[in-house]
């Protein structure tokens, strides 16, 4: 009962009574450019931006602890900090190392899921 055809730039799709219209026609060039994107994106610039957040949270750090006025602000400023670097530390890890460079996720990154990587994350708790 699916009929197709394309119609300028749009994919019209006959179900029954409805039409379904899809705007972005992907061939095989477009598949390749949504795979660079994602490269380019999800892989260096966030790997790039979270080296530059690990650098500034260490030095932040190095300030903090260095400073001799330690108040609870102060404090607390070092263990935002802390929080900052592990969730940079995990986002390099899943979203830009395991995902984009090594295309998947390893063996024993499955493995480690569910006991110790998932009940680390920080979950909103209702």
């Amino acid at each position: 009962d699916q009929i197709s055809r394309v119609q300028g730039s749009r994919v019209l799709i006959q179900q029954g009574n409805a039409t379904l219209s899809c705007y972005d026609v992907f061939n095989s060039h477009t598949g390749e450019l949504m795979k660079s994107w994602d490269f380019w994106v999800s892989g260096v610039s966030l790997f790039v931006a979270g080296i530059l957040g690990i650098i500034g949270n260490i030095l932040t750090l190095i300030t903090l602890i260095c400073y001799e006025n330690r108040n609870s602000f102060n404090k607390l400023l070092i263990y935002l900090a802390v929080v900052d670097l592990l969730l940079i530390l995990t986002f390099i890890l899943e979203f830009s190392i395991l995902n984009e460079f090594f295309q998947g996720q390893p063996y024993w990154y499955r493995m480690m899921f569910p006991y110790f990587v998932h009940p680390l994350k920080v979950r909103n708790c209702i």
